[in-house]
């Protein structure tokens, strides 16, 4: 899960396909991610791929009186 500068959420699948690497610990902006070891980045959008690597995958997400919901059963 992420949480843009403009206070947007975005959350994905937490693992890059190719080899493993930790989302996570990637660099973001308000578009995307962008992973660590490999250098693929993926729209946090929708997951899609940039870079030629398969998709992650991309979950509906917002914030209300507080609370984060993520909607596992519904990817983007």
């Amino acid at each position: 899960m992420f949480r843009l500068r403009n206070s947007g959420l975005r959350a994905v699948a937490a693992i890059c396909p190719p080899r493993g690497g930790l989302l996570a610990d990637g660099f973001i902006d308000s578009q995307q991610v962008i992973c660590p070891p490999h250098n693929h980045a993926f729209r946090l959008i929708n997951g899609q791929c940039t870079t030629g690597a398969p998709s992650v995958r991309a979950y509906p997400m917002h914030a209300e009186d507080g609370e984060l919901t993520l909607r596992l059963d519904t990817p983007q």
